[in-house]
């Protein structure tokens, strides 16, 4: 960007990391009520700094699952799988094809799963997951899958994956911290927040305009 290149053509393309699969759940806050042009509005958020498919295909998926988080209750774990696994196989086969295999994991003991995943990896590491873009869509899914009700036991879940663990526990922070919602997770989490009460602020703002572009009627 600074050289002069637009925006659009910037980012690198060959590179796997989870910059944008970390970023992109408030595209599925702005589509909440139709699920409309997630993808689209996924796509150029990841283009931003990502053009590699399989990183893009992850953060499209994740959007796509934070979207269908909000509006669908009680949770069906198979129903998220298949949107997860569907948005990113329109963008990169392989990488919706590894997202489709949480559902094995899901049934495997914890540990194994861990292992299964480890082998998983594009690039393996020894002792953990990298932070390739589908890796971390695809521990963040399993970790929130495995306890969707317990926001506390999702991250402890991702932070027990070795590897980049800050971040997968931040995008299965947000998958359930949208399902369970703010009142549901824990005091002291809550309590020490930092810069608590402008974040809050925010959500208000982003809720009462996305009701606002749809023209919603929403007390």
């Amino acid at each position: 960007l600074d050289a002069g290149v637009v925006w659009e053509d910037a980012a690198s393309v060959d590179k796997l990391s989870n910059g944008t699969v970390m970023k992109i759940a408030p595209v599925g806050l702005w589509h909440w009520a139709t699920g409309e042009d997630i993808r689209q509005d996924a796509l150029a958020v990841s283009w931003v700094t990502h053009r590699e498919p399989r990183t893009v295909a992850a953060a499209v998926s994740v959007a796509h699952v934070v979207g269908h988080l909000v509006t669908h209750r009680p949770l069906d774990l198979d129903e998220v799988l298949d949107v997860a696994e569907w948005s990113a196989r329109a963008i990169d086969e392989p990488t919706g094809e590894l997202i489709g295999r949480v559902r094995a994991l899901l049934g495997m003991d914890a540990d194994l799963a861990w292992k299964t995943m480890r082998e998983m990896a594009i690039c393996p590491l020894e002792d953990g997951i990298p932070g390739e873009g589908p890796m971390t869509a695809g521990v963040a899914l399993e970790a929130f899958l495995r306890s969707p009700k317990s926001f506390e036991a999702t991250l402890i879940r991702a932070l027990t994956a070795g590897g980049d663990v800050d971040t997968f526990a931040a995008v299965a922070g947000n998958l359930s911290g949208v399902y369970n919602v703010s009142a549901r997770l824990p005091d002291y989490l809550m309590d020490d927040l930092l810069e608590r009460s402008h974040i809050e602020s925010l959500a208000r703002a982003l809720y009462q305009k996305t009701i606002a572009e749809e023209g919603l009627d929403v007390a």
